[in-house]
């Protein structure tokens, strides 16, 4: 699936198997493309924010798709009691 360049351009970044950045987001469709193509697999990762996926609709269909995993923000990660 070829990630948009609303989505790329506002700050989504792509990594591939061992989680590395391999490209520029910001370059043009066809580079990217082949930056991806390239990759093991032939596949990538797309990583975003909570503030990405509420600011840009465009991401909806990213989350959608199966497997998409959430995680929630360090400010809600469950904190054990100090007692």
């Amino acid at each position: 699936m070829l990630i948009t360049e609303s989505v790329r351009g506002d700050g989504a970044i792509l990594v591939n198997q061992e989680g590395k950045r391999f490209t520029d987001e910001l370059l043009t469709r066809d580079k990217v493309s082949a930056a991806e193509l390239a990759q093991p697999g032939s596949y990538a990762y797309i990583i975003f924010d909570q503030k990405l996926r509420e600011g840009l609709k465009a991401t909806e269909k990213y989350a959608a798709e199966k497997p998409a995993v959430e995680e929630a923000p360090a400010e809600e990660e469950a904190v054990p009691d100090a007692a």
